[in-house]
């Protein structure tokens, strides 16, 4: 009785003290969350992305943050717990999976993933991967429980949330028919399209060519990313003995072990693939490396003559744990932050009645909430692949700026000595209009401790 206390306690306490230390560390920062959230109050006077707004996701993450903008209005700082949260329910998700496999390590499970490397770094921002891992999680439990139509709606919602959870759900559907649990695939399958259907169906119906054009059309026309090899290459750096530990979980998981692994390998394999490839993507497979890790370690624990072998396994891997948080508090916690956020929504907030504000989507929406402004309409996802693609007009958003007398704001690295002025717009405004009519405004100094130094308010308006 003590010993399963004990269980519990570990494994519900781990969230809450990953809760704690992220709440204690909360700041506004930078990233394509900013985005999302004013996307959130867009919908809630009446816009529609697709429709009003460029968006080159499905809506699910729009509508899941909706409501939370709408009960905490202008508190938004505390809008960035929200991916910690997810990441705490995913945990709980985890243990509550294993302990009904009779796991013996259950309990661990939660730490292993809350403190992996790659969950501590990417739950700093609300980039959507949090809800996508929540609801695969949840349909892989729900599954596992007998209820697979809500187990399709749960997988439903992580499509919905991105597409990249696509690979998942077919590597799932895969593992059913390879079964051939046809009953069971059917109501996956009713359960995935009537959760796409609701999200999906009535943005189909008002906005089809624009929802086309910037799901499908945007996707196969992105320019190319970050290196994928420094991607992965970084991955393996931070997560090795995860990676280890899961290879062997494969190995000793059973039968079932194809309901964990081909949603796996298909996510894998489609990164591998994507051209534009983020390392917060691949934060995707995390949960499902820990769950195998958990059962390798598990199957060791339950073998008298492996034990040992297990508990050294065990105290190794909070060893590799911790100095995986050194690593992340000392060179990443501190990166990303937009500490000044308040100081330049202040001053933003004396602009002339009626004047748009336009720039990167990291700041410029964020910016507008605290200020109570507006931004350039139709634009609030400024990301250059946006507009490298074709899917908006950076020349078209640049003439509308400046025909209003608007007011862009970018991330800028200015360095003189090395003869580099005013760069980090160039992706979502035209450099030939920014020369002939933009003037600096007000200039703030940047907290990102990235490769920006400044963050910098200009007048676009023809003289």
């Amino acid at each position: 009785m003590l010993k399963k206390l004990l269980s519990h306690l570990v494994a519900f306490g781990t969230p809450l003290l990953f809760l704690i230390y992220k709440f204690s560390h909360l700041l506004f920062r930078f990233g394509d969350g900013n985005a999302y959230l004013y996307m959130a109050r867009s919908l809630l006077s009446g816009q529609l992305p697709y429709r009003d707004f460029f968006l080159a996701d499905p809506p699910a993450l729009v509508l899941f943050l909706t409501p939370f903008v709408a009960i905490f209005k202008n508190h938004l700082l505390w809008l960035q717990m929200l991916p910690s949260i997810l990441e705490s329910g995913t945990a709980t998700l985890l243990y509550l999976f294993l302990r009904r496999r009779e796991n013996p390590l259950a309990f661990l499970a939660p730490a292993i993933y809350l403190f992996a490397f790659s969950t501590l770094a990417t739950s700093d921002y609300l980039s959507g991967v949090q809800l996508v891992i929540f609801a695969s999680v949840l349909a892989i439990f729900l599954h596992d429980r007998g209820s697979n139509f809500w187990s399709g709606v749960a997988w439903g919602i992580a499509a919905m949330a991105k597409l990249y959870a696509l690979p998942a759900i077919v590597g799932f559907l895969i593992y059913l028919a390879i079964r051939r649990d046809w009953r069971t695939v059917t109501r996956v399958v009713l359960g995935t399209t009537a959760a796409a259907t609701v999200l999906m169906g009535p943005f189909l119906l008002i906005s089809f060519d624009k929802v086309w054009q910037y799901m499908v059309i945007h996707q196969f026309h992105r320019p190319p990313g970050n290196a994928k090899a420094a991607v992965w290459g970084f991955l393996f750096a931070k997560e090795w003995f995860l990676l280890i530990a899961a290879v062997f979980g494969g190995f000793v998981s059973g039968k079932r072990r194809w309901a964990l692994i081909l949603p796996l390998g298909l996510t894998a394999l489609f990164f591998l693939l994507f051209q534009d490839l983020y390392y917060l993507y691949l934060d995707n497979m995390i949960a499902y490396l820990a769950i195998l890790a958990v059962i390798f370690l598990g199957y060791l624990w339950g073998r008298a003559g492996t034990k040992k072998i297990a508990a050294m396994l065990v105290l190794f891997y909070a060893v590799f744990l911790f100095a995986g948080f050194a690593d992340y508090q000392s060179n990443f916690l501190t990166r990303g932050r937009f500490e000044n956020a308040p100081e330049v929504a202040a001053l933003v907030k004396t602009m002339p009645d009626g004047k748009y504000l336009y720039g990167s989507h990291e700041v410029a929406p964020l910016v507008a909430l605290l200020a109570d402004r507006s931004l350039l309409p139709g634009y609030i996802d400024t990301n250059a692949q946006a507009f490298g693609s074709g899917a908006q007009d950076r020349e078209l958003a640049s003439r509308l700026l400046v025909e209003n007398g608007g007011f862009l704001i970018a991330r800028i690295t200015d360095l003189p000595d090395l003869g580099i002025r005013d760069a980090g717009y160039e992706g979502f405004f035209s450099q030939d209009i920014f020369k002939n009519v933009c003037r600096r405004a007000a200039v703030f100094p940047s907290t990102s401790r990235e490769s920006d130094n400044f963050l910098v308010l200009y007048h676009c308006v023809l003289r």
